[in-house]
């Protein structure tokens, strides 16, 4: 099975060409050339044995022409932009309705990596796939739209799978995960204002990575789907956790952020129907520190 990954030197695009390899499937690697990519960003995806080739992604016809020659079998989209509002719209909303349009044409199944933040955080029980989406943010809106664009060309049977805050392991390189945000910010001298009252429910990168092969290889499954881990926890006291692994002390490098007009947002998300259908288990908090290595216990509190 032939895979072109693009957002291969995200967290989770590095844990996908980690796990898939191992798997050993075929991966081809898409990087943005006009993105600055270091000599450790192409080394970290050379080390996996896979193909890579940078591609203006603003070029839509030099994708095209690339898939016609190479006509995957998946395509899986984790590229996308969670800063600089000026170009969110052309990565987070733009190229995901192009890809729909041209699997379609190609008959290669698309697996879309979306957000929570498509929600508003008010439901006290986690969001289900049905449920109305409110989004708060830019970020948030951008992903909505790409979701709606997706969709209207639903004769490609595409996978839209929304998850929540992933940790990495702090050596992981290229693009952050909340982890390693945290970490990056209190080792740079910067301190994180975080809200105690804003929740979610995070889980590890290779899970997800683990969640998009076993869709790769699920033909029988489209649509939109949620994705996390099993227990909600607050922004700040996750922070404080992995400030507290890496022993850090965390008053010196996080506060509390203040309250907005509503007092509690939980961003959490059910996880059925996708969890009954999958062999890749969701995780609690202390498997998905387990699995990073970190230190037990994890405090919920």
């Amino acid at each position: 099975m032939k895979t072109l990954l693009l957002g291969a030197t995200s967290p989770i695009g590095q844990s996908f060409l980690k796990r898939a390899t191992k798997r050993g499937l075929s991966v081809i690697a898409i990087r943005d050339e006009l993105e600055a990519s270091s000599d450790k960003d192409k080394q970290l995806i050379a080390q996996h044995g896979v193909k890579q080739l940078s591609l203006d992604l603003s070029k839509h016809q030099d994708i095209q022409e690339f898939c016609f020659r190479e006509w995957p079998d998946v395509l899986i989209n984790c590229y996308e932009r969670t800063s600089d509002e000026e170009s969110m719209p052309k990565i987070n909303t733009h190229l995901p309705e192009f890809l729909s349009q041209l699997t379609h044409h190609l008959g290669t199944r698309l697996i879309h990596l979306s957000s929570s933040a498509i929600f508003d955080g008010q439901q006290k029980q986690g969001y289900r796939p049905t449920d109305r989406a409110n989004p708060q943010c830019y970020y948030g809106q951008t992903k909505l739209l790409a979701e709606k664009a997706i969709l209207s060309n639903s004769n490609s049977n595409p996978v839209i799978l929304r998850i929540t805050h992933t940790l990495s392991p702090p050596e992981a390189l290229g693009q952050y995960s909340f982890s390693q945000k945290v970490l990056h910010s209190a080792k740079t001298g910067r301190k994180l204002s975080l809200s105690k009252h804003n929740y979610c429910q995070p889980t590890s990168c290779d899970n997800v990575a683990d969640v998009l092969i076993e869709l790769s290889e699920r033909n029988d499954l489209h649509g939109i789907y949620h994705w996390a881990g099993t227990e909600t926890i607050s922004e700040y006291a996750l922070a404080d956790a992995l400030l507290q692994r890496a022993q850090m002390q965390s008053s010196e490098y996080l506060e509390e952020a203040p309250r907005s007009e509503i007092t509690e947002r939980n961003f959490s998300m059910e996880l059925q129907p996708l969890r009954n259908k999958l062999k890749t288990p969701a995780l609690t908090l202390k498997q998905v520190f387990k699995e990073l290595d970190f230190i037990e216990p994890l405090s919920t509190g």
